[in-house]
């Protein structure tokens, strides 16, 4: 088998390949962990968002009204980007309304 030969090359080239990945991966997880900071203290568990100190817990109940308004946001928003792409392409194309298109 005269293919077996390029398939056991790319097979290594692969096996190399992944080790390159892990050892590279386990290269910056050791060196964060040699050089991250390592104090510990109770003002370091605590959520620090702009300047002001929390106040109440982070699980707030929210009602599915305003899970609903959110997904149609998103469902209505990347429409109208669709919509957009769409317009600028049949522009573009010569399509119909387009200064392009000559009635003669």
């Amino acid at each position: 088998m005269p293919d077996s030969t390029g398939l056991i090359a790319h097979n290594w080239g692969f096996a190399i390949f992944l080790l390159g990945v892990v050892g590279l991966c386990a290269f910056m997880l050791g060196l964060s962990a040699l050089l991250g900071s390592k104090a510990w203290g109770r003002s370091k568990n605590e959520p620090f968002e702009s300047g002001m100190l929390p106040t109440g817990g982070a699980r707030l109940r929210l009602s599915a009204k305003f899970y609903l308004v959110a997904m149609l946001f998103v469902i209505f928003d990347i429409e109208a980007l669709f919509l957009f792409a769409w317009s600028v392409s049949v522009r573009e194309s010569a399509g119909p309304g387009s200064s392009k298109h000559s009635f003669s």
